[in-house]
C-alpha cells in the first residue's frame, strides 16, 4: 500500500496574525490586530458555497471585545491592589514591625522607608529589606520617658 503525502488546503500561514509578532502581551494571548487578521483570513478562505454568516462573525468580535474588557478590569483591580497594600505598608512608616525576611531571617526595627520592588511592597527596617505580606507584628514606637 502506497502511501501519498498531505497536502494543505490553505495557501501560506500568515506568520504575522502571530501574537508574538502584534506585539500582544503574553497574558492576553491573542492581540486585538491577531484578532483582526486572522478573521480576515478566514473569511478569505470560507468556502463560497456555504460562507459564514454575519451574525456568526459579529458573536466572535462581541465575545473578544468581551475579553478584552475583563482583561483591562483584572489589570485595573490589580492596580488598585496595589496601590492599596502600597498604601496600608506606608501607614507604618515610623512604627515597629515584625516580620521574616526572605531566608526566614526574624527581622525587627522601624519602619523607616516603604519601596515597590517588582511586584512586592517592600519595607526598610533597620538595615534590612521586609516584605510586606512578611509582616506578622506592628506597635507604637514607645515614647522616650526622660
Amino acid at each position: 500500500m502506497m502511501v501519498t503525502g498531505i497536502q494543505s488546503s490553505t495557501k501560506s500561514v500568515d506568520k504575522s496574525a502571530t501574537p508574538a509578532a502584534s506585539g500582544a502581551s503574553k497574558s492576553m494571548g491573542l492581540g486585538r490586530d491577531a484578532f483582526m487578521k486572522l478573521m480576515l483570513a478566514q473569511m478569505r478562505q470560507q468556502d463560497p458555497l456555504n460562507p459564514v454568516s454575519n451574525t456568526d462573525f459579529l458573536a466572535q468580535l462581541a465575545q473578544f471585545n468581551a475579553l478584552e474588557e475583563m482583561a483591562q478590569l483584572n489589570q485595573t483591580m490589580t492596580n488598585f491592589v496595589h496601590g492599596q497594600r502600597l498604601s496600608q505598608a506606608s501607614a507604618l512608616i515610623g512604627k515597629q514591625a515584625s516580620g521574616l525576611d526572605d531566608q526566614g531571617m526574624p527581622v525587627s526595627g522601624v519602619v523607616s522607608e516603604v519601596h515597590v520592588a517588582g511586584d512586592k511592597v517592600m519595607l526598610t527596617v533597620g538595615a534590612s529589606q521586609l516584605a510586606f505580606s512578611s509582616v506578622h507584628s506592628v506597635e507604637e514606637v514607645p515614647a522616650d520617658v526622660s
